[in-house]
């Protein structure tokens, strides 16, 4: 297993427990349950936000995915899991979905089981209610899908399975959520208060982006140390967006391990549609995006595609070449490789582009480095005054060019945003400039300050 310069989750219990990654002072609940129930539904609704994909089908999730819920002044991490089936041959896809569902019950605290009330009780779930009892964890009992009249006592023949306390509840309308919070509470062990620091540094949001089967939950399981992220040949394995905090070097991270991105005219399944939805969504909270092309394809038209989508957000990017050790020795010139796909890349000229194997772990050591350089450039600020003395240096150079009768001067330039960089410049004339002189600006943006892995944005102003 590839450690990262000794990447380090901030989730080791005081008893030396595991536990997912996230704030470790913070007890763990997992909701399990058989496919179909209303799992992703129930932690959506505590979370408060759409995080888990949620549709009418079976097997819809897959792997963990974390959030964090706040109720009555206390707090704790909840995890929402794929459904759980209790005989599946342990290599085929449901087989890796259950070992991720046990390490979800084996790091918790406390387990809330999820049934569906508009139906009998399940041999299944009688299944999953000896599976749980074993563990010796307490265990909170949801009966779901109880919303209309017709429903309302359909719970009672859940107590058959011998758990309690049993809460009747409907996840989607939110009916007795509030009761479950005040049993989850009830049942949890107090979480010790931490000691406010005083400026919490903002962990660096990185979306892993590419082509399905590219290897990007597979670089994401080499990052963390650990097989976080559920892996399988089968194009399209992942569909949430999924979050995993961690540290490396004293410095916070997340990690959003998002699904495949397809050409639109192959994407015909729903499900697979939301999945790169919320993949797209993942650039808009990220600060950096982790662009994987398979170095056995090349830069495929999709892969220039997604670096578009990149672009267009004003994401810092860094281009990762994976499965670098199988192609390695096929070429006589690795660089002359390396320097063809900047040039189908062009686009993203100004990304750094790092040749790794996700699998075999090399030259993964790069990647977190690579990661915090670029975050560095996308929010640095540069002071008025070098800016001016730059500007002064590039239209003496090269002035601008003139437009028709009139001759443009660009008089003053100064920085309005970060993340990404973005300049004001002020003009006698109005108007934006022509796009090969705002490309000279850039160019020589970068070389004046660097901004490596950022894109720059150029915004004109009429003085007046």
């Amino acid at each position: 297993m590839v450690k990262v310069g000794k990447a380090s989750r901030d989730s080791a219990g005081k008893d030396g427990r595991r536990g997912p990654p996230g704030d470790p002072s913070l007890p763990v609940v997992a909701i399990v349950g058989r496919p179909n129930v209303g799992k992703s539904t129930l932690f959506n609704r505590l979370v408060g936000a759409r995080k888990a994909l949620v549709q009418d089908r079976p097997g819809v999730t897959r792997d963990r995915i974390l959030g964090k819920v706040e109720w009555s002044g206390r707090s704790f991490l909840l995890v929402d899991t794929g459904g759980l089936e209790c005989d599946v041959p342990a290599g085929r896809l449901s087989g890796k979905i259950r070992v991720q569902i046990e390490k979800a019950i084996e790091e918790a605290d406390l387990l809330v089981f999820v049934a569906d009330g508009r139906v009998p009780v399940h041999p299944q779930d009688e299944q999953i209610a000896r599976f749980l009892r074993k563990t010796e964890k307490p265990v909170i009992c949801v009966v779901n899908k109880i919303d209309t009249a017709a429903h309302t006592d359909a719970h009672y023949a859940y107590y058959r399975l011998g758990m309690e306390p049993l809460v009747p509840l409907s996840a989607e309308h939110g009916l007795g959520v509030d009761q479950l919070l005040d049993g989850i509470l009830a049942t949890l062990p107090a979480s010790e208060e931490s000691a406010p620091e005083a400026e919490e540094i903002r962990p660096i949001q990185v979306a892993v982006m590419g082509r399905p089967n590219v290897g990007k939950s597979t670089l994401v399981n080499a990052l963390l140390g650990e097989d976080r992220q559920l892996v399988d040949e089968q194009p399209g394995t992942t569909r949430d967006a999924v979050d995993t905090p961690f540290v490396w070097r004293g410095r916070r991270f997340v990690l959003i391990d998002t699904a495949g991105i397809r050409r639109r005219g192959r994407v015909t399944v729903t499900v697979e549609k939301f999945a790169v939805i919320k993949a797209l969504q993942s650039l808009e909270r990220c600060d950096v995006a982790l662009l994987m092309i398979d170095a056995q394809d090349g830069v495929t038209e999709q892969d220039a595609h997604i670096g578009g989508y990149i672009l267009e957000k004003g994401r810092a990017v860094v281009v990762l070449v994976n499965k670098w050790d199988i192609v390695k020795g096929s070429y006589q010139n690795p660089k002359r490789y390396l320097d063809r796909v900047r040039e189908q890349l062009a686009h993203l000229q100004f990304a750094p582009i790092v040749p790794v194997s996700a699998r075999t772990g090399f030259d993964l050591e790069r990647v977190l480095p690579s990661v915090v350089r670029v975050e560095k450039a996308y929010r640095m600020h540069v002071p008025t005054g070098p800016l001016n003395r730059f500007l002064a240096d590039a239209v003496g150079s090269h002035p601008p060019p003139s437009e028709g009768s009139r001759v443009r001067r660009l008089n003053y330039i100064t920085q309005i945003q970060e993340g990404p960089p973005t300049f004001l410049f002020f003009s006698n004339l109005s108007g934006e400039v022509h796009f090969s002189y705002q490309r000279y600006l850039i160019n020589r943006l970068r070389e004046r300050f660097g901004f490596e892995g950022s894109p720059i944005r150029l915004v004109f102003r009429k003085k007046t």
